[in-house]
């Protein structure tokens, strides 16, 4: 799974769950959309709309999927809480992938119930080809006591690795996009076609009143 606000998907979001998906070797990976972010400021676009969006990008992605279940649920959404009720679904103890970025990632032991994340699966930070970020000490000594190098590291065990992984450069910011549309310029090639479609449709982006 890969967690964010998608707000709204661009084809960074897109390519790197593709890219992710494939370098894992799993056969589907689910993008979930946050309802109310426990870390973050409220999205600008409303829940109902994010979802639709995703849904749209998704659905010639036969590799990718969408997890709505932080949807579902009017309280701040806690990754280790997905988790848990993914893990309850799962009919065995195979590798479950937790997706995120570099930047989560050094945040992580932030994270509510953290330690609980990991035993309910890995954690997979994709990180841009090229960048470097500063770690924490405590960051420093939990990956020095769980990284692995290879995904076949993760196969023994249903979670409690991380596996950092780089991917292909992908310059292209929600927050930019957002500046763009509220600014009217053309975000072709930023978002896949049927997104922009549906936002020009409901006036998204643009002002206040249309959010």
């Amino acid at each position: 799974m890969l967690g964010g606000t998608f707000d709204p998907v661009h084809i960074g979001h897109i390519r790197t769950a593709t890219e992710a998906a494939l370098r894992l070797g799993v056969s589907r990976l689910d993008l979930m959309p946050c309802h109310i972010p426990a870390h973050k400021e409220l999205p600008g676009c409303a829940s109902t709309h994010r979802l639709e969006m995703l849904q749209l990008a998704v659905a010639n992605e036969p590799i990718l999927g969408i997890d709505d279940r932080e949807m579902l649920r009017n309280t701040p959404s806690y990754s280790v809480e997905s988790c848990e009720g993914l893990r309850g679904e799962m009919k065995s103890l195979a590798p479950l992938y937790f997706v995120l970025g570099n930047d989560a990632f050094a945040q992580f032991t932030s994270w509510c119930r953290w330690h609980d994340m990991l035993a309910l699966a890995h954690l997979v930070v994709v990180a841009r080809a090229g960048e470097s970020l500063e770690y924490s000490a405590e960051m420093l000594q939990l990956l020095q006591e769980r990284e692995v190098t290879r995904v076949a590291d993760t196969s023994v065990s249903p979670g409690g690795s991380i596996l950092r992984m780089e991917l292909t450069p992908q310059h292209v910011s929600a927050t930019e996009v957002r500046r763009k549309l509220q600014a009217g310029e053309s975000v072709r090639y930023l978002l896949p076609d049927d997104v922009i479609e549906y936002i020009n449709e409901h006036g998204l982006y643009r002002n206040s009143a249309a959010q």
